[in-house]
């Protein structure tokens, strides 16, 4: 059995590693934040910072901390959705175009 000072001292390291686990988690959300406003290779930086935070925001222990965090990456989330949705627009343009091609070349006419 685990002596109380055992205990102690166990609850007092899992407190200093939740500071410093949610002080990477902010330091990332931060950054994608930042990275959001900057050129387009930024961005994809930001999505990266982005998927950290997610994968590492599970393994904290404070609730308070953990829904601050959340906050945080919900704003993080907002700031990439729109990079997602014009990538997606010009995807489905590219891809439509390209059909479009492949079938006027079949029918043996230059559309």
């Amino acid at each position: 059995m685990i002596s109380a000072s055992t205990g102690s001292k166990l609850a007092q390291l899992r407190a200093k590693t939740d500071q410093e686990l949610s002080l990477i988690i902010d330091n990332s959300l931060e950054s994608a934040l930042e990275l959001l406003n900057s050129s387009e290779p930024q961005r994809v930086r930001a999505q990266q910072a982005y998927a950290e935070a997610v994968k590492l925001l599970p393994k904290m222990d404070d609730p308070h901390e953990r829904r601050r965090l959340k906050i945080k990456l919900a704003q993080v989330r907002e700031g990439l959705k729109p990079l997602s949705t014009a990538a997606e627009t010009q995807q489905a343009y590219s891809q439509r175009r390209d059909a479009r091609h492949s079938a006027c070349s079949q029918l043996g006419r230059g559309c």
